[in-house]
């Protein structure tokens, strides 16, 4: 039996590999299988097409905060990795490529703590599913975070993509696009971009983007075109662009939930020939334009789409142009938090601007019940039937009764009623009229009866020692008086 045990302990030694670290220095080609590479010193102008070429699966580059520099030219690539999977690059700074990590068709691979500066692309992820990018930074790129051709499941964490420079205005700090579907963009933050923030591009859908913070970009903070579905923008910050966020093109059913618009140049939101997107708990304030609903690119009309619980607070709080707009402005009437203004339920939105006599502010709510006591009309195809006002009041129903003072004399009886062997309850009532009606007013109280209840009599007992006393005293006063009326005689 123990040969057997140790047989099977040295069966599984053997299975698990031995990892070693391989120290380099330079431009490698990283082919052991299981192997660990630690990038020893930086690299500098390095004239490599690829420097890093990671050929194996279950790869480990550890740059350990070393610079992997190139030479600013074409089709050169700082770190390559093609068909393999389980691979970590982490603590890496790659710059000066035309690229500078690249992933082709890749899958379950880790960037982490790394960065990508100053390349055409920052990092690619190209057909790849699965992996994992978490702490890095792509800034001052031309493009900076790419995942196209069908890489979905990705999750991008902590990422910064910021003052990337395209002047192309198709393209982006974030870029996912392609049939790339369900990834998450969580905690990252995305800004000064030359063109847009976060593109989302031809058939990108069942995309998240999470706690995030899209800001000052020249171009739209976030921008989904052409039939990007499904997608959903929740707890984000988006502020300072030259537009907030555009559903453009048959980008439809798509969700933006409790995030912050404020002060995106032209627009908040725009949705262009796009339907059934759903717009609620979100503050949209100070831009030109809150919420346009607009057809030109598309030649479509913008339909069916539902916003309720917004704060409006802009200069114009929605826009109609192009073709015909249908959408829906409110929900049912329901128990739920508040965007703004006091109440215990939600329906529309609240309507105010910047000196506070908006609709909202300003219009009648005679129940005080959170609620305008007419629908807000935006335009001939477009209410508001519940849009929130700022008059709710909690309310208590106080009832008064009128007694009428009766004018005949009141019947009143008592009883008692042993209640056990040393309590009596003694009730009393009393008959009178009231409102034209006969009512009974009863009372009653428990008297303890230190001698016990008397249940023939329903009394208490009295106390027996002094009955008797009392009674011979009697007797011997009675005796006395007639011996005294004897001797008169």
């Amino acid at each position: 039996m123990k040969k057997i045990l140790i047989i099977s302990m040295m069966l599984i030694l053997l299975a698990i590999p031995l990892v070693s670290a391989t120290d380099i220095s330079d431009c490698y080609n990283l082919d052991a299988e299981y192997g660990a590479y630690h990038l020893t010193t930086d690299i500098i102008n390095s004239s490599y097409i690829t420097c890093m070429n990671i050929t194996a699966n279950n790869i480990i580059l550890d740059c350990q905060g070393h610079t992997i520099n190139g030479q600013d030219v074409s089709d050169t690539i700082g770190i390559n990795s093609v068909t393999n999977n389980n691979i970590t690059v982490e603590n890496c700074a790659v710059n000066d490529w035309q690229t500078g990590i690249y992933l082709k068709n890749v899958n379950y691979n880790a960037i982490t703590n790394s960065i990508a500066n100053s390349n055409t692309n920052g990092i690619t992820l190209d057909g790849s599913s699965n992996n994992q990018i978490t702490n890095s930074m792509t800034n001052n790129n031309s493009m900076g975070f790419s995942v196209y051709a069908g890489s979905n499941n990705n999750q991008i964490t902590n990422l910064t993509a910021n003052g990337n420079t395209v002047s192309n205005p198709n393209q982006y700090g974030i870029f996912i696009g392609y049939y790339s579907n369900s990834n998450r963009i969580i905690g990252s933050t995305v800004a000064e971009n030359n063109a847009n923030g976060i593109l989302l591009y031809v058939n990108a859908e069942n995309n998240e983007i999470i706690n995030t913070t899209v800001k000052n970009n020249v171009g739209n903070g976030i921008l989904a075109f052409t039939s990007c579905n499904n997608n959903t923008v929740i707890n984000s910050e988006i502020y300072g662009n030259t537009y907030g966020l555009n559903f453009h093109t048959n980008s439809n059913n798509n969700q933006i939930i409790n995030s912050n618009f404020n002060g995106n140049n032209e627009f908040n939101i725009a949705i262009d020939g796009s339907f059934n997107n759903t717009i609620y708990n979100n503050k949209i304030q100070n831009s030109d334009v809150g919420i346009a609903l607009t057809s030109f690119g598309s030649g479509v009309g913008t339909l069916y789409n539902i916003f309720y619980n917004n704060l409006l607070n802009n200069t114009n709080n929605f826009r109609f142009e192009g073709l015909a707009h249908v959408s829906y402005w409110n929900t049912t009437n329901q128990t739920g938090t508040r965007i703004f203004s006091d109440g215990i339920n939600i329906g529309g939105n609240y309507y105010t601007n910047s000196t506070y006599n908006g609709f909202s502010d300003t219009c009648a709510d005679i129940d005080h019940d959170g609620f305008c006591d007419s629908y807000y009309e935006l335009n001939e195809t477009n209410r508001d039937y519940l849009p929130l006002s700022n008059n709710y009041t909690t309310t208590t129903t106080t009832t008064t009764t009128t007694t009428t003072i009766p004018t005949a004399t009141p019947t009143q009886s008592s009883y008692n009623v042993c209640y056990d062997n040393s309590t009596l309850t003694r009730h009393s009532f009393v008959n009178v009229t009231v409102n034209n009606q006969l009512k009974t007013i009863d009372w009653s109280e428990n008297v303890n009866c230190p001698f016990g209840c008397d249940s023939v009599n329903n009394d208490c007992r009295p106390d027996t020692f002094f009955t008797i006393l009392l009674t011979i005293i009697g007797l011997v006063a009675f005796v006395a008086l007639l011996y005294w009326l004897y001797r008169k005689v």
